[in-house]
């Protein structure tokens, strides 16, 4: 309800029409229960924070919105006093703020910034269900196309112990409102949440080659050997999208960033899609043949074959 007006009001850079709209068909109080069928806190009340805790139809509050819009000015508005808007939300298609923001290319300081933030406050969307995506959301935890077990909501508490925290000392400094042994928790979560198609804020930068974003991805976690639904790792996006800056990225990222052995390396260079197609089928369909030689150079495997049985020069 109210989507595309809340939109077209949060394209354009005045607080006042958005909250005047809001007033109008966002509920004065917010009251709900959290799982141990209790009150929720009072902190977490005050985080919802009344009209700018609303999610229309798509599930995006005016926050959202307003950096789907490359409305930064209006974002860092929003985020800030006295507004205080909620950072850390769910869409129905499980897409976060912050994945947005690696979606749409925003520069790469409003993207540290609001992932400072959301770090700062995941311990408070755990508990808060009005801001999360519902638990209907098709594919949620069932297996996916290509045969991996698919990531739950943000709000979900397990992490899989098979992924691990991989942080660097670039990652933020976050102040004390978090336990330490907390923050590399929610910001691993926070980069390497799933939307409803299995991808990962670091395959949706890939694929729309926005390259000034994958170092600080990586720096901060980003799981290199994440595969969607369709079984597609960041580096099958950027190949297919024929972005050699993205492709290079990806490769130094691999060899030397997180200092993967070469076998590891190679593992990730040969990942299968859910039709069996490796990177250098992806770079065959599209007659690279730059990027071929590429991918061949840093340990592709010539001899693959796909679920039909064809190696990567026959499709």
């Amino acid at each position: 309800m109210g989507g595309s007006n809340l939109s077209e009001l949060c394209s354009k850079g005045e607080v006042e029409p958005i909250y005047s709209y809001l007033r109008q068909i966002a509920p004065d109080t917010i009251e709900w229960s959290d799982n141990k069928n209790s009150k929720s806190e009072d902190d977490v009340i005050k985080y919802a924070n009344g009209v700018w805790g609303f999610r229309d139809g798509d599930g995006r509050t005016a926050f959202h919105w307003s950096i789907a819009l490359r409305n930064y000015g209006l974002a860092n508005t929003l985020m800030n006093e006295p507004y205080r808007s909620p950072v850390l939300s769910e869409d129905e298609d499980g897409v976060t703020p912050f994945m947005t923001a690696c979606m749409v290319g925003a520069p790469e300081k409003f993207v540290s910034l609001l992932l400072e933030k959301s770090v700062l406050v995941y311990h408070l969307f755990q508990k808060c269900p009005l801001l999360q995506r519902q638990q209907s959301v098709e594919g949620g935890k069932a297996e996916n196309d290509s045969g991996h077990k698919a990531v739950g909501n943000l709000g979900d508490t397990e992490v899989n112990p098979e992924q691990g925290v991989v942080l660097t000392n670039d990652a933020p400094n976050v102040s004390n409102e978090v336990s330490i042994s907390h923050e590399p928790v929610a910001t691993y979560k926070i980069v390497n949440v799933e939307d409803s198609m299995g991808n990962t804020s670091l395959l949706h930068v890939a694929s729309r080659g926005h390259t000034h974003l994958i170092d600080f991805l990586i720096k901060n976690g980003a799981d290199l050997n994440h595969q969607n639904r369709r079984g597609q790792s960041a580096l099958h996006r950027s190949v297919g999208r024929g972005d050699m800056e993205t492709v290079e990225k990806l490769l130094c990222a691999s060899k030397q960033k997180i200092n993967r052995s070469k076998e590891t390396h190679r593992r990730w260079m040969n990942l299968q899609d859910y039709r069996g197609d490796s990177v250098l089928f992806y770079a065959s369909m599209e007659n690279n043949e730059d990027l071929g030689r590429l991918l061949l150079q840093n340990g592709a495997n010539r001899d693959l074959r796909n679920k039909e049985g064809k190696e990567f020069w026959e499709v």
